[in-house]
């Protein structure tokens, strides 16, 4: 507790994974790449430090605009604390780790407790393997790069965790001000914590919550607050609380999306369908990832669906975008750029690394990317279903133009599946990016949608194209406010700023 501020705001909030969470615990494996935070019974939690980074960031970048640079970080220092040499102030703000709920949407905050194998959602997370996400690089030849192979384990999205979150403030007035501010990031539908985050992983959602402003010089409220149960997700003494609607730092631009023909991404270990007892399972087959289902307000049960990565979606949209960007700048394939686009640091192009953000070292100033991808989630089809297909494929000796043995395989896919997403455009990236790119993002948006740009596995046979749509007029003035914003001439046509 706090003596040197006597009024508190606290929340006790449940948290949904509306996307699998990725939150690192920094540890050496040797099997997987990026391996989870767990606690000692093996449940994974996530770290307060997690979510007081995040918001952190997120109020020094919702203020910004208004405060300018230097302001803003005074902001996130009052209310976050800061170290600084000798110089410092503590944090304000406190935030405990966040404990996961069972079946029963109760939450597991003994983090010695046995798991026992038969729970329904938190027993596979302890006594089965754990869920993946592969990854891979490629390079300036559409191939996998070397050494650009990974994974991180994952947990199924659907599962819930409590935390309580507590803001320090010498009066009710100083405490006003922060707490809408928090309370608007906690309502944003762009919180994410952990790993990938712009791949669609960590994406959070308050499902319920209860708040209280507590003056602790009032001899009942102290007890109020002294009182509070240590299990989190009980809250005698707090009212129920609702996130009030705020102002997005993002805006969201909806893909209406559909398979034109077959389409399979990922690499599957589940059949969508059987041909009979005798036919084996195909060999390649669509990724099924499990994700927790709340069939009730306090019962949940895990199930598995048909996932389409964020990261299909959005290694496509990179590669394309840099090359209408380049196009667009007129920066045309040269032995020298061959070379320097294959090497393992190669700077991005300018309007890949406006969207898609920078390292340190590669073009100054680094930053976080501006667009945020999702995971598109589709059912178990029906057995039998006409959405699911086969392929048999085989290969050829060259030399006597005869099958070569061992080497029959199938292959199961998806058929014209409906594949509905949505793209969210950071507005401060928005600013920051000029006219070329914001060109170069709409041809790769139009490439998409009109069946000339690919995603997921063999689209040299005609797998992965898409059809659909996305509102041109939103994305327009979306490109005029932020170019007006930025100083640019938001009425000049697109050839005109495009270096012909």
């Amino acid at each position: 507790m706090r003596t040197d501020h006597s009024c508190v705001d606290v929340w006790r909030l449940v948290l949904e994974a509306r996307s699998p969470l990725s939150i690192a615990s920094g540890k050496d494996e040797l099997v997987d790449d990026v391996v989870l935070a767990l606690t000692p019974a093996g449940l994974p939690y996530i770290p307060g430090t997690a979510l007081a980074g995040v918001l952190r960031h997120a109020l020094q970048a919702h203020v910004q605009d208004e405060l300018g640079v230097n302001g803003a970080k005074e902001v996130a220092d009052d209310v976050f604390g800061y170290a600084q040499g000798d110089d410092g102030r503590a944090s304000r703000f406190e935030c405990t780790h966040a404990h996961i709920h069972d079946s029963r949407d109760r939450v597991v905050s003994d983090v010695l407790a046995e798991v026992s194998p038969n729970e329904p959602i938190l027993g596979p997370l302890v006594h089965r393997l754990p869920t993946k996400r592969q990854r891979v690089r490629i390079n300036a030849h559409g191939a996998a790069a070397d050494t650009g192979h990974f994974d991180r384990t994952v947990v199924p999205a659907g599962h819930r965790f409590s935390v309580e979150l507590r803001l320090w403030s010498v009066n009710a007035q100083a405490a006003e001000t922060a707490r809408n501010w928090l309370e608007g990031l906690l309502s944003s539908p762009a919180l994410s914590v952990g790993g990938l985050t712009r791949s669609g992983l960590g994406r959070l959602k308050v499902v319920r919550g209860a708040y209280r402003r507590l003056d602790l010089r009032n001899a009942r409220e102290l007890g109020v607050f002294l009182d509070r149960p240590a299990a989190l997700d009980q809250i005698r003494g707090l009212h129920p609380w609702k996130a009030a609607t705020a102002e997005s730092p993002w805006a969201t631009l909806p893909l209406n999306l559909r398979a034109e023909g077959a389409l399979r991404v990922g690499q599957g270990s589940q059949a969508l369908s059987r041909h009979g007892r005798e036919i084996k399972l195909a060999d390649a087959m669509p990724y099924v990832e499990p994700c927790v289902v709340w069939e009730s307000p306090s019962k949940g049960q895990l199930t598995q669906r048909v996932v389409i990565p964020a990261t299909a979606i959005k290694g496509a949209v990179a590669h394309r975008l840099a090359f209408h960007d380049r196009r667009h700048r007129g920066e045309w394939a040269t032995p020298d750029s061959v070379r320097t686009a294959l090497a393992e640091h190669a700077p991005k192009p300018t309007g890949v690394a406006a969207w898609l953000g920078t390292i340190k070292g590669e073009q100054g100033a680094s930053y976080a990317g501006g667009l945020m991808f999702e995971d598109i989630t589709l059912p178990l089809p029906s057995v039998p279903s006409p959405q699911v297909g086969h392929r048999t494929h085989n290969s050829i000796d060259r030399f006597t133009g005869s099958v070569r043995d061992g080497l029959l395989f199938t292959e199961e896919y998806l058929f014209r599946v409906s594949l509905p997403t949505a793209l969210h455009l950071s507005l401060a990236a928005c600013r920051r990016t000029d006219g070329v790119a914001w060109q170069a993002l709409q041809d790769t948006l139009e490439d998409l949608v009109q069946g000339r740009l690919a995603i997921g596995a063999d689209s040299a046979s005609g797998l992965g194209y898409l059809e659909g749509d996305y509102s041109r007029e939103d994305f327009e003035a979306l490109r005029q406010a932020a170019l007006q914003a930025c100083g640019s001439p938001a009425d000049a046509t697109a050839q005109e700023m495009i270096h012909e």
